[in-house]
């Protein structure tokens, strides 16, 4: 649960969700690409992936060594009024168990990953914007391996 990343939380989540097949890299030209930190104003369907705070648990007895819970949220965008792409994301980070995500060249043990709020809808940008956006925040536990 604990130790130093060498990657973001955005990059190993983002990762992960390309390894569930939720969604697509930035690069290939298919459907819901997964963006870190920000996304573009096109395409209009995407997923981007949020660092939020998560909690430090306190320290281990034997080294001292801080265990943490890593936070994240996931955004939603689509010109569907429909939650349903983030409902399948959801789902899908509900049965991550001890799943191993590597990031260039770096391994990472994603313990579990668990929900800290419920699907928002958060709106659209603006009035005449067709888009809706919907949120879920998260917390995993994460090792480097």
């Amino acid at each position: 649960m604990s130790g130093l990343l060498l990657d973001s939380t955005s990059h190993i989540i983002g990762t992960l969700l390309k390894d569930l097949g939720v969604g697509s890299n930035v690069s290939e030209a298919t459907d819901w690409p997964i963006y870190r930190d920000s996304s573009p104003d096109s395409p209009y369907s995407s997923i981007t992936v949020y660092e939020t705070a998560g909690p430090l648990d306190g320290k281990t007895h034997t080294d001292g060594e801080t265990q943490q819970h890593y936070g994240f949220q996931i955004r939603v965008r689509t010109a569907d009024d429909n939650p349903q792409k983030m409902r399948e994301i959801s789902n899908a980070l509900d049965v991550v168990f001890r799943q191993t995500v590597i990031v260039g060249g770096t391994s990472y043990l994603i313990q579990a990953v668990h929900h800290t709020s419920s699907i928002l809808s958060v709106g659209r940008y603006s009035d005449d914007e067709a888009l809706t956006n919907y949120t879920c925040n998260f917390q995993a536990s994460i090792t480097k391996l």
